[in-house]
């Protein structure tokens, strides 16, 4: 019989696995930390008042961009770092053990994204010195995000994380058998 206790451990086991999911599928903080980092900050930990903790953003250093740099570079960014994308697949040639597709898209977005920033260059008040600082700094987590394309390890390793079997029964007490007899009567 399924106990109160089975039923809090599988509950638990359910937000367990929902927050493992979430954690891998959002973006937002590999975007705020492009973000930081194109704007000149930084993230510090703060406490409040109450003893709360709380994340700060300061302004410390030089502006990588202007703001229009900034959206333009988070926009292309987010287009293809979100939990959408993550979901594709990128097929492993079987004879090598690596993916064309893996390392022709890496190959192309590289091209593309320096050739936006290289453009744009004056317009977003980027300097030539932090222009390749700003391309490797993006293409270092593009190269690392799309690796979970390969071979569709990703979705699978969902399947892993959501799998869990739960069960219930029910049991009739003895001598609970509504006033009727063994023909329904």
């Amino acid at each position: 019989m399924l106990t109160k206790n089975d039923m809090n451990g599988s509950s638990m086991d359910f937000v367990s696995n929902y927050k493992t999911i979430e954690i891998r599928l959002n973006t937002d903080k590999l975007i705020n930390q492009i973000e930081v980092f194109l704007r000149g900050g930084k993230i510090v930990n703060v406490y409040d008042k109450e003893g709360n903790l709380h994340e700060n953003y300061i302004e410390e250093g030089i502006k990588k961009c202007n703001d229009l740099g900034v959206q333009t570079i988070l926009n292309w960014i987010s287009a293809t770092v979100n939990a959408q994308v993550v979901q594709g697949n990128f097929l492993v040639n079987k004879k090598t053990g690596r993916s064309d597709d893996y390392d022709n898209y890496i190959e192309e977005y590289n091209r593309e994204f320096a050739s936006q920033i290289i453009l744009n260059i004056y317009n977003w008040e980027i300097t030539e010195s932090d222009a390749e600082g700003i391309i490797n700094f993006v293409m270092l987590l593009i190269i690392s995000f799309m690796s979970r394309l390969i071979d569709n390890k990703e979705r699978e390793s969902y399947g892993q994380t959501m799998r869990s079997i739960e069960s219930s029964s029910v049991q009739t007490p003895k001598g609970f058998g509504f006033g009727l007899d063994k023909r329904g009567n």
